[in-house]
């Protein structure tokens, strides 16, 4: 079952990939939707097989959830925007949708964990962020009247690796032994964030939306969500 999962899920990726990569179109909203909808379905199958467990990793199944479903809705308004390229309404409520599914990944950490108050992810993140949008003009970027709305975003986007490894390395909750659940969320967060990079460059700079920012941007975006929805199987039911 699990197998035929992952099948049906790759198909799914990668006739989303070939059909983006010839522009724009609603298939490709189609596709990019249903995309969407396997990862919450992967969620699912992982909220369920920990609905045994402990208030607090049910809580955390629930916003990783939650943050999956929200990625789904930022999914298709950037696709959307794509191809209403006149009105920026959809490309901020990518940006929200995105911004919250990340604070939900987060505070489930955060939940399940139990690491103390990362002082220093917030502090450190908070810098770069602010580096990333400061600098934006040198790294030829242009953001424009999002310049907040980028910051605001990007400082989320650095939270989720940083309080992944922070509570890998601080917090007492349960975990498999390896890598464990908030270490994999850590992983997952770094292909965010350069799966968002490479977005930004073909958003806000000189790069376009084909090619080697095409793939790579997708690559990572969706091992990122495979990540984040697989993490829950690493966490005992018990």
């Amino acid at each position: 079952m699990g197998v035929a999962f992952a099948v049906v899920c790759a198909v799914v990726l990668l006739a989303n990939m070939v059909v983006r990569s010839r522009g724009a179109s609603w298939l490709a909203v189609g596709l990019k939707t249903l995309c969407g909808v396997c990862f919450c379905a992967l969620g699912t199958a992982g909220a369920l097989h920990l609905w045994g467990g402990s208030p607090r990793i049910r809580q955390m199944a629930v916003l990783i959830l939650i943050g999956l479903v929200l990625g789904l809705l930022g999914d298709v308004s950037l696709a959307v925007k794509d191809l209403v390229k006149a009105y920026d309404g959809f490309l901020l409520g990518g940006f929200g949708f995105f911004a919250l599914g990340h604070l939900a990944y987060i505070i489930a950490l955060g939940r399940a964990g139990q690491p103390p108050f990362p002082w220093a992810p917030v502090l450190i993140c908070a810098v770069l962020a602010a580096a990333y949008v400061g600098f934006s003009k040198h790294l030829k970027l242009d953001f424009g009247k999002l310049f907040l709305v980028v910051g605001v975003y990007s400082f989320l986007v650095l939270m989720l690796p940083a309080m992944g490894f922070f509570t890998a390395a601080t917090g007492v909750g349960p975990s498999r032994p390896g890598l464990g659940q908030p270490g994999i969320m850590g992983v997952a967060g770094v292909c965010f964030l350069i799966s968002d990079l490479v977005l930004a460059w073909t958003y806000f700079g000189p790069g376009k939306d084909k090619g080697w920012e095409h793939v790579v941007c997708y690559v990572f975006y969706y091992a990122a969500q495979f990540g984040i929805a697989g993490s829950l199987f690493c966490v005992p039911s018990a």
